[in-house]
């Protein structure tokens, strides 16, 4: 609990300082959901053995949510990670309440209609994320710096793939 507290206030301090941007820790909003986009699960270690198969590819995959109450377009907002590049969402509407699934290999993006999951693919040869310990961060069309950051994996405090990245922090 201690290292996921200070790893917490550490990087809302390097965003601060980098970008004044005012994020604040989950543990700072009672670690609820705010009115944002932000991410939810995060698959960083793909089922069973890696390869550079498909399925082994889209076993990686994050959630963003959009829990507005309005719909988004996410066109030019980018998940990056701390090291392996950055996808670029082009034309997507994220609907009121709904979820994006983006999945590390190629595919055919869907809509997230009704109950339906979204799925948008980054069409990636190689793995993005690594299995122990994952860091993302996901920016606005219009930031330089990132608005979320999502940490998961042992060394922050969540052992098992997939992890949970609801909200935290705030912008």
């Amino acid at each position: 609990m201690r290292i996921i507290r200070s790893s917490a206030v550490a990087v809302a301090t390097a965003a601060a300082l980098l970008g004044g941007l005012g994020a604040t820790p989950a543990s700072a909003t009672g670690g609820q959901h705010v009115h944002s986009v932000h991410f939810g699960a995060f698959s960083f270690n793909s089922p069973g053995k890696d390869s550079r198969s498909v399925k082994s590819r889209n076993g990686e995959w994050i959630d963003i949510h959009n829990y507005t109450k309005h719909a988004v377009n996410l066109k030019g907002w980018r998940v990056s990670t701390w090291t392996s590049g950055q996808y670029v969402f082009g034309r997507y509407i994220l609907r009121a309440g709904k979820t994006v699934r983006l999945h590390t290999g190629p595919g055919r993006n869907t809509g997230s209609n009704g109950t339906k999951l979204g799925h948008v693919y980054w069409g990636s040869s190689h793995h993005r994320w690594n299995n122990h310990n994952a860091l993302a961060f996901l920016y606005r069309p219009d930031d330089r710096f990132f608005e979320k950051t999502c940490r998961t994996g042992p060394y922050w405090g969540q052992p098992k793939s997939p992890g949970d990245c609801h909200e935290r922090t705030v912008a």
